[in-house]
């Protein structure tokens, strides 16, 4: 085999029994099981629906400081699994997803008759945001509308 046989991933999983697709980079194992998704792709589906029901159950994002690492830890998701979950998954960022989910619960607090005496950006607040223009900007991007606007013409 050699050296050039040794550094030759091809060669490497020819003969450990897997096969790789060039582009994707993702290893599919050969047997009689179900091979239409890759062990990768099962993986992410798994964690996709845990990060899911975490998100539903638990409620991280209500934590202004939510980070990928807190996440990973509340969602019992390996860290280095996570971005991928995002990247691949849910095609979006850790961001956009955690800001999604504020949005909707500010908007479910803003529905909320109880909450009629508390101000907008006190809702936001409780949603998870942590401050006016970041909140401002992430709702307009989501909804295409100010917070105010949306309030006045959906409430």
């Amino acid at each position: 085999m050699g050296i050039y046989g040794i550094r030759n991933d091809i060669a490497l999983t020819e003969i450990a029994g897997i096969s790789e697709t060039k582009n994707t980079n993702k290893k599919q194992v050969s047997s009689n099981h179900d091979t239409s998704c890759t062990v990768e792709e099962k993986q992410i589906l798994k964690y996709k629906q845990q990060l899911l029901e975490c998100m539903s159950s638990k409620k991280p994002y209500l934590n202004a400081k939510l980070s990928l690492r807190s996440l990973a830890d509340i969602s019992e998701i390996p860290y280095y699994h996570l971005s991928t979950i995002f990247k691949v998954g849910l095609n979006t960022t850790f961001y956009d997803f955690v800001n999604q989910y504020r949005v909707e619960e500010f908007i479910e607090k803003a529905k909320n008759p109880e909450n009629s005496k508390f101000t907008l950006l006190t809702l936001a607040f409780e949603a998870g945001f942590n401050s006016k223009s970041s909140f401002y900007s992430i709702f307009k991007k989501h909804k295409g509308i100010s917070p105010s606007d949306f309030v006045k013409s959906n409430l």
